[in-house]
């Protein structure tokens, strides 16, 4: 029982730190013994039928406006397998999240340049530099980020009902190198 308990608890500690949510027994022995009885199951499956804690948590992600740095991946990346299963290609614009679910779109704002770019979730990180978003080398083109690599960003979910449509790629000047 003690090794499947560190097990599980550290299969916990993974996913809280990508920001799922996981149901993990303390006692399982006591959870073992609780499920024979079936007025006890069902009050345990109307607690996790009630998504009101998971609603509120989505909730608190879609009105949040994340400050920080942004980094991007470099043209060798191309090919790549992200976590999504999605083939990672530098023209596209996608970007590497830790918390939102594959396919938010978000809007990175740079606020030394004015510029915006709206960016697909298809993988996770960055992890451990202190960065909040990394773009793909497209979107870090068009967020004028090649030269110094890395740059201050604000990050914000896109909706598109509430903030309109996609803005075209060709609005955006081109990069002088």
């Amino acid at each position: 029982m003690g090794i499947t308990y560190q097990i599980m608890k550290r299969a916990c500690m993974t996913f809280l730190s990508m920001g799922l949510m996981f149901v993990f027994p303390l006692n399982l022995k006591s959870q073992t013994s609780n499920l024979n009885s079936n007025s006890n199951l069902k009050s345990q499956t109307s607690n996790l039928n009630s998504n009101s804690n998971l609603k509120s948590q989505t909730s608190n992600l879609n009105s949040t406006k994340e400050k920080g740095i942004a980094s991007y991946y470099g043209k060798r990346a191309t090919g790549r397998m992200t976590s999504s299963g999605e083939r990672l290609h530098h023209d596209s614009l996608t970007c590497a999240h830790k918390r939102h679910p594959f396919g938010t779109l978000l809007r990175v704002y740079n606020p030394h340049n004015k510029r915006v770019v709206v960016v697909k979730v298809n993988d996770r990180g960055p992890f451990g530099r202190g960065r909040i978003i990394d773009l793909s080398w497209s979107a870090a083109r068009e967020l004028g980020i090649l030269r110094r690599g890395i740059a201050p960003v604000e990050v914000t979910v896109f909706d598109p009902n509430r903030d309109g449509p996609i803005p075209p790629r060709d609005s955006i000047p081109p990069v002088q190198y």
